[in-house]
């Protein structure tokens, strides 16, 4: 099976025009699902964050919505960062991105979780998933392989409240 790593990061519309994708989430959605028709195995690459505190509950709902109609073979999540120099760490920095902390990431993280209706494997294997439980361990696994939905979706419900517990889920 070939492989293909779609750079997705968000299914909401006003957000891809912030961050000037040049795609729709039916875009999106059409490209997603014409790879998995081709016979691509599919990665599509999320990021908690990216809407900033504005945009947060637009950003879960749309993100789910899309995945869920295109229903790859894996989900990643990738929490957003911005990286100096680039117009959105300008942004971040002037004040009109107002950035989630690692708390409301998980809030976002729960939001689209539970909107989510795939066969997919959600992975959380990116060194930025770093949100802990109150015993000081991951959330998350950072296995390749991830969740496997819609069977292990209660089990990625259940680690995000042991991540909420704390009432400040800071980074290592």
């Amino acid at each position: 099976m070939m492989s293909r790593n779609y750079p997705f990061e968000t299914g909401d519309d006003a957000l891809l025009k912030q961050i000037k994708k040049g795609v729709t989430a039916q875009g999106h959605i059409e490209g997603g699902k014409k790879a998995m028709e081709a016979g691509f195995q599919v990665s599509e690459y999320w990021m908690p964050g990216l809407g900033g505190k504005e945009m947060t509950d637009q950003h879960a709902e749309n993100t789910a919505r899309v995945l869920s109609e295109i229903n790859p073979h894996y989900i990643r999540s990738r929490p957003f960062r911005p990286a100096h120099g680039t117009p959105m760490s300008g942004q971040v920095q002037q004040g009109q991105i107002l950035l989630l902390d690692p708390r409301e990431q998980l809030l976002e993280l729960r939001r689209m979780v539970r909107a989510l209706d795939v066969t997919s494997k959600v992975c959380f294997d990116h060194m930025g998933n770093y949100w802990r439980t109150a015993s000081g361990d991951l959330v998350f696994h950072h296995e390749y392989e991830g969740y496997q939905f819609p069977e292990e979706k209660q089990t990625v419900l259940d680690r995000i409240e042991l991540g909420l517990v704390l009432k400040s889920n800071q980074s290592i």
